[in-house]
């Protein structure tokens, strides 16, 4: 994306309903007029930003707005030429035209978030693209919450909204890539943005939400509220480095595989049930607090341990694909499902896990396997390994064996 290194104005041409600025894009430096008549704004300088692809400029871009009167009474058409482009947080230089000495005034930069100067005096917010970027997502709010179709959202409308679902599919990808305006709706209860385009979202006002699906887009970025009502987040398949779900204590399923987060930490999350976190470049994974745990999937990782002796109500763990020495899951009695293939274990004790229904431990070391209390096996893939015995004596349920590439010797037991 190409970006503007400098905006300055040029004072001495600075005069009543007019403002020359120089900006620099590429190299490039030309002369932009920005006009604010009777209330009326025009500024060339969106048209070059966008001309520039700077629909969506970086928090250190330096935008300008030209207004009468102070910053609290700056109405939504002089915010125009700052809301189309602007973001939460990024500095706009402050021109006030003095009455007095009818001279335009440089105030200074100051960080304003976008909401605190694009909704109107009645507390209605204008269905445009200041305050809704994406075309998209904005005739989606226009077609379901705009009741009156007057072109902007009442109070009353923007209180009414639980349920927002703009996804797409996986054979109908959507074509959302910003999510700007759902600041406004505080009382949203559900959100569905997956298999969009989205790079960034930012949820810190929408304290109300409880699910959350926003996997398979383009996320790098994503800010959860910071509440304890917070309870499924699927934000599989993106590419977040970071993810910070410490506030959200209520959390019942996180789903964040497929990204590159390198960290997670789910220490104050003790009522997950569910969580996949596979697909990542985790070196550590503590889910000695999570207690209500039945589901763990974080293979294709980068661990070398992995501790599940407190996680006494698993029944599914998938950590294949890692490189775990060590594995202890004699407190999970109730497992069914175990998949630790492609691991570095030279041993794997299961005698005390007799509900178990399907085991993968292909691709190890391992020397010695006792499955002669798991009565309850129905697929059995041990494949290249060191085994040169197995007992299958026991196992009269199994429909799927795979026990090729070890050196088995004459002890092996078949009753099938």
């Amino acid at each position: 994306m190409s970006s503007f290194s400098t905006i300055t104005t040029a004072y001495n041409n600075i005069k009543k309903n007019r403002v020359y600025i120089s900006i620099t894009i590429n190299g490039q430096t030309e002369n932009v007029e920005a006009y604010n008549i009777e209330g009326k704004s025009r500024c060339e300088l969106l048209d070059k930003l966008r001309e520039a692809d700077l629909a969506n400029p970086s928090d250190t871009d330096v935008l300008i707005e030209v207004k009468d009167g102070s910053y609290n009474n700056a109405n939504s058409s002089q915010c125009f030429e700052v809301g189309s482009i602007a973001q939460p947080g990024q500095k706009v230089i402050i021109i006030h035209y003095n009455e007095t000495t009818k001279e335009w005034e440089y105030i200074g930069e100051q960080v304003i978030p976008l909401i605190a100067f694009c909704t109107e005096d009645d507390g209605s917010v204008l269905i445009n693209e200041i305050n809704f970027h994406d075309f998209t997502f904005r005739m989606y709010v226009s077609d379901n919450f705009d009741l009156d179709k007057d072109g902007k959202l009442m109070p009353s409308e923007i209180d009414a909204v639980r349920v927002i679902d703009v996804s797409g599919s996986n054979k109908n990808k959507g074509t959302i890539t910003s999510l700007k305006g759902i600041e406004y709706f505080s009382n949203l209860i559900q959100l569905n943005c997956s298999y969009n385009k989205i790079t960034s979202i930012d949820l810190s006002s929408n304290v109300a939400l409880t699910d959350l699906y926003c996997n398979n887009n383009r996320l790098t970025s994503l800010v959860l509220p910071n509440t304890t009502v917070l309870k499924n987040i699927n934000c599989n398949i993106n590419q977040l480095t970071s993810l910070d779900v410490s506030y959200n204590t209520a959390l019942s399923k996180l789903e964040c595989g497929g990204n590159q987060l390198k960290i997670l930490d789910v220490s104050n999350n003790t009522k997950l049930t569910k969580l996949d976190c596979g697909f990542n470049e985790l070196t550590y994974l503590n889910v000695y607090n999570n207690i209500a745990l039945t589901k763990l999937d974080c293979c294709y990782n980068d661990l070398t341990s992995l501790d599940v002796s407190n996680n006494t109500e698993l029944q599914y763990l998938y950590f294949n694909n890692n490189q775990v020495t060590l594995l202890d899951v004699s407190n999970s009695k109730s497992l069914k499902k175990l998949n630790c293939n492609h691991n570095c274990l030279v041993s794997l004790e299961i005698s005390k896990n007799v509900e178990l229904t399907n085991l993968d431990c292909s691709f190890n070391s391992l020397i010695f396997l006792d499955i002669t209390n798991n009565i309850e096996l129905k697929s059995l893939e041990c494949t290249n390994n060191h085994l040169k015995s197995l007992d299958l004596s026991k196992n009269t349920k199994l429909t799927f064996l795979d026990y090729s590439c070890n050196p088995l010797s004459t002890s092996l037991h078949v009753c099938l």
